[in-house]
C-alpha cells in the first residue's frame, strides 16, 4: 500500500490486496445460510426494517400533532445527529477492543429507545403534545445506541467470511439498507394508520433485541493483540484520511448520497399532503424509493460488468439526483412513485460501489474508525440533511429542498469523475 503522508504502514496487507474476485469462495446464497453469517444478515435485516419504521412512525406522528414539516425535521436531526457526536470515539474503539460486545451493547440501547416511545404512546397517546419531546429523546436514543454499535458492527463483516468471500458478503450487508428502504417505510405506515403507533415502535424494539441476540452467535474477535505503542486514537484515524485522498472522496460522495435521497424519508409527509394524498402515502412514495434500491441490487452484477466501477458510481449518482429533483415537477402520485423507483435504482448503484471500494481501500488496523467516519458520512448528514429539508421546505418550497440536495451530489459526481480521470 502507498504511503500518504506521516501515516505508519499497517502491520495487515491491505484489503484491496486481499480481494481477488477471480477465487469465489461459497457464493452468495451459502453464506445467507451459513452458521456464522447467516445470524449477522438475518438479524441486521430485520433490525435494520425495524429503524426504518421508527423513523417513518416518528415522522407520521411528529407531523401529526404538529403539522409541520420542520418539526419532522427535528426528528430526523435528533435520531442521526449523535454520528456526529459519538461516532468517531466509537470507531476508535472498535479498533481497540471487542467488536461484537460493542454492537450488541449498540443495540441495546436501540431497543430502549423503541421500547421507550412505545410505552409512552400506548399510556399517553400519539396525538397529545407532550408526545413531541419523549419522541426527540427516544429518537435520540435510537440514534445514540446505533452510532455506539455501527462501527463495530460494520467492521465485523470480513472477519465472519472467507477472505475470497469477501465481494459476496459486502454486497450482502448491503441488502439489509435496501430491503429496509422497501419494506420499512409502508411496514411503519400500515402499523401507524392500521394497527397504532405504539404498536408499530413496540416491532422497532423487538427487531433490534433479536439482532443483538444474534449477534451473541457470531465468533469472538480474532485479532491479534495489538503492539505496545499503536494508536488507535481518533486524530490519527483524520491523518489518515486527510492523507489519502480517495478515501476522503469517498466518504464526501456517501455523505452526498445521504443527503440527496434524505427527501424520501423526512420529506415524504408533506409530499404525500402536496399530491392530495393521504398520510399513509406517505409510506407508499418512500417504499417505491426502497423498491428502486432493491431492483438495483438484483441487477447489480450485470450492470457493474457493463459499466464498470467508475461509471457505476457516475451512472448511480445521476440517476439518484435526476430522480429526486424530478419530484418537483410530479403532479401525480404515481408519478412522484416512478421518478422515486429510479432515484432508488440510483441510489443502489451509487451507494454499493462506493462502499465497496472503500471496504477495498481501508486496511484492517483503520477499519473501525474509516467505517465510524463512512456511518457520519452516511447516516450522521442525515441530522443536517433533515434539518436544511425541513427549512427550506418551510420557508422555500419543496422544490427548493428538493433541488438543494440534488445539486450536492452533483457536484461530488463531478469531483469523483476528475480524480478517476487522474489516476
Amino acid at each position: 500500500m502507498t504511503r500518504t503522508g506521516p501515516i505508519e504502514e499497517p502491520l495487515e496487507e491491505p484489503l484491496e490486496e486481499r480481494l481477488d474476485e477471480s477465487v469465489s469462495g461459497r457464493s452468495s446464497t451459502q453464506l445467507l445460510f451459513n452458521s456464522v453469517f447467516a445470524p449477522f444478515f438475518w438479524g441486521l435485516s430485520l433490525a435494520t426494517v425495524g429503524i426504518w419504521v421508527h423513523s417513518m412512525v416518528a415522522a407520521i406522528v411528529a407531523f401529526q400533532v404538529s403539522g409541520s414539516a420542520l418539526v419532522v425535521g427535528a426528528v430526523t436531526v435528533a435520531q442521526w445527529l449523535p454520528q456526529f457526536l459519538i461516532a468517531p470515539l466509537s470507531g476508535s474503539l472498535a479498533d481497540r477492543g471487542d467488536r461484537r460486545r460493542q454492537a450488541f451493547t449498540g443495540r441495546l440501547v436501540c431497543v430502549a429507545g423503541s421500547a421507550g416511545i412505545a410505552v409512552w404512546v400506548l399510556l399517553v397517546g400519539a396525538d397529545d403534545p407532550s408526545t413531541l419531546p419523549v419522541l426527540l429523546l427516544s429518537a435520540f436514543t435510537v440514534g445514540f445506541g446505533f452510532a455506539w454499535g455501527g462501527p463495530a458492527m460494520t467492521s465485523m463483516v470480513p472477519a465472519l467470511v472467507r477472505p475470497e468471500e469477501l465481494p459476496q458478503a459486502v454486497s450482502l450487508y448491503n441488502i439489509p439498507g435496501i430491503l429496509a428502504r422497501a419494506l420499512g417505510p409502508i411496514l411503519g405506515a400500515v402499523l401507524a394508520v392500521w394497527v397504532g403507533s405504539g404498536e408499530a415502535f413496540a416491532f422497532a424494539a423487538v427487531s433490534h433485541l433479536v439482532f443483538a441476540l444474534a449477534l451473541l452467535r457470531t465468533p469472538r474477535d480474532q485479532r491479534p493483540a495489538a503492539e505496545a505503542g499503536t494508536d488507535y486514537s481518533v486524530r490519527s484515524g483524520l491523518r489518515y484520511v486527510r492523507g489519502n485522498r480517495p478515501v476522503l472522496v469517498l466518504l464526501l460522495s456517501t455523505a452526498a448520497i445521504s443527503v440527496a435521497s434524505d427527501p424520501a424519508m423526512t420529506l415524504a409527509p408533506l409530499l404525500a399532503a402536496e399530491l392530495g394524498a393521504g398520510a399513509g402515502f406517505a409510506g407508499v412514495l418512500s417504499t417505491c424509493f426502497g423498491a428502486g434500491a432493491m431492483f438495483g441490487f438484483v441487477i447489480l452484477a450485470p450492470l457493474r460488468k457493463m459499466l464498470g466501477p467508475a461509471r457505476m458510481r457516475q451512472a448511480g449518482g445521476i440517476l439518484l439526483a435526476g430522480g429526486v429533483l424530478s419530484l418537483a415537477v410530479t403532479g401525480t402520485p404515481w408519478l412522484a412513485c416512478a421518478v422515486l423507483v429510479l432515484a432508488g435504482l440510483g441510489l443502489t448503484m451509487a451507494q454499493t460501489s462506493y462502499m465497496t471500494e472503500l471496504y477495498r481501500r481501508v486496511p484492517d488496523a483503520f477499519r473501525g474508525r474509516i467505517m465510524a467516519l463512512w456511518s457520519m458520512s452516511l447516516l450522521g448528514s442525515r441530522s443536517i440533511a433533515g434539518a436544511l429539508n425541513g427549512v427550506l421546505a418551510e420557508y422555500l418550497s419543496v422544490a427548493a429542498a428538493l433541488a438543494a440536495g440534488s445539486a450536492a451530489l452533483l457536484y461530488l459526481v463531478w469531483l469523483h469523475s476528475r480524480l478517476d480521470q487522474r489516476s
